[in-house]
């Protein structure tokens, strides 16, 4: 997940269809030269480096081409942007088993083989289904006009144009919470069967725990896919309630000491938390209005990536110092808590666009002129618009110009 911003530029420049078929070969062979290896370096080169970076041209684009089709006006975006997300817990209920039955059967180097075999088949075939949705034909007579002339018609300026600052802040926000969610999401995943060992609960019933787990994540995924769009444009509210509720839990995770409490407690992580990581496409377009969703969701998976490696890793620290997990469940409360407070502060900077928001007052009256060739005199009215506590103007209804005439309905109020 760290590579992301590879995985989107290759998108771009190669297409879906070669960016995941890249990725396919070199995650196959990656697989199939980590059943050769024998010795432990090899095995972090090929699986732990090569495969992941393989994952990333797999994962990452698809997401990009199902937004072709499913725009977010589409009144089914988030289903089709999410339902590829229910994936990836369902697989984990299927082929965790499998894979530890195929350990038992054929060991694990023809377990690996027969893996990247299969990964190669069924991804390859997958492919050929991948195809970019074709642009809008250019009338025929525009295209001659334009061969004749050399001149291509004008583009028209964006409604809203943020500025710099504006996507910086809010850029560097919604990196920091992406990080924050994803370690407190990953971290007891990774603990939870270590601290059930502690207790002195038996590995299967550990097993069983964690099946309750990705079981109440892939029906909270499914629901989320299948609501979702009743709830576009307040998927950020729902990140919110959900981190609540997982700040919540963790904080009473810290009395959970039998086996039924801490299944309660995995169940919980699965409901809260999935919902978060399915509607994750769908929330970029709430970041910045829209604007940029290829760039913000590259940077929710970087964030991912680094919240794996770092929550984790800082769990493993306060365990061997403390000899407990209560300092965890107490570090992810803190994370949500924490993540709550800046998905909310992300909406509440959006609320703020009028006055926060909004273009420089250079920038748009730069956009306002060359589209409606005004005077530079003539924008001053535009300008006390911009800066005084009003609604924002992109123009004004009546604006007059040189003569003294009005010239009505030429510009629109933001609301």
């Amino acid at each position: 997940m760290l590579l992301a911003p590879i995985g989107t530029y290759l998108n771009y420049k190669l297409g879906t269809r070669k960016t995941v078929f890249i990725g396919i070969m070199m995650t196959s062979m990656s697989l199939a030269l980590s059943a050769t290896v024998h010795n432990i370096v090899l095995l972090f080169l090929f699986y732990g480096v090569l495969v992941g970076c393989g994952m990333i041209l797999i994962v990452n684009p698809p997401f990009f081409l199902i937004d072709e089709y499913f725009p977010y006006n589409h009144h089914r975006h988030v289903l089709a942007t999410s339902i590829i997300a229910c994936g990836f817990p369902l697989a984990t209920l299927i082929f965790n088993p499998l894979t530890f039955v195929l350990l038992d059967a054929v060991q694990w180097r023809i377990t690996y083989s027969l893996f990247a075999g299969v990964l190669f088949v069924v991804g390859s075939l997958t492919t050929l289904t991948f195809r970019h949705k074709y642009p809008k034909e250019t009338d025929p007579a525009e295209e001659d006009r334009i061969s004749r002339t050399g001149i291509a018609p004008e583009p028209q300026p964006d409604t809203v144009t943020l500025p710099r600052r504006t996507k910086a802040i809010i850029g560097t926000i919604w990196f920091t919470v992406s990080t924050l969610k994803s370690m407190g999401y990953y971290t007891p995943f990774l603990t939870l069967v270590k601290q059930m060992e502690v207790l002195g609960i038996p590995q299967r019933q550990s097993s069983e725990a964690m099946a309750v787990a990705g079981s109440c994540e892939v029906f909270s995924r499914l629901l989320t896919s299948y609501i979702g769009d009743y709830f576009k444009g307040k998927i950020l509210y729902m990140y919110v309630l959900c981190c609540v509720l997982l700040c919540i839990q963790n904080a009473l995770g810290t009395m959970a000491y039998t086996f039924t409490h801490l299944a309660i407690y995995a169940a919980a992580l699965g409901l809260f938390g999935g919902p978060i990581i399915a509607a994750m496409y769908s929330s970029c377009s709430e970041v910045l209005q829209g604007q940029h969703v290829p760039v913000i969701f590259t940077t929710f998976r970087v964030g991912l990536g680094i919240g794996a490696l770092a929550g984790p890793t800082l769990a493993g620290v306060i365990f061997d110092h403390t000899n407990s997990f209560l300092g965890v469940f107490y570090m992810n409360s803190v994370i949500y808590l924490v993540a709550s407070s800046l998905y909310a502060f992300i909406i509440y900077l959006n609320k703020r666009k009028p006055k926060w928001c909004f273009p420089d007052v250079g920038e748009e009256l730069s956009l306002i002129e060359n589209a409606k060739g005004l005077r530079t005199a003539d924008s001053g009215a535009i300008c006390s618009a911009i800066q005084t506590d009003n609604p924002v103007f992109v123009g004004v209804s009546s604006v007059p110009d040189s003569s003294g005439d009005s010239t009505d309905g030429e510009y629109n109020k933001l609301d």
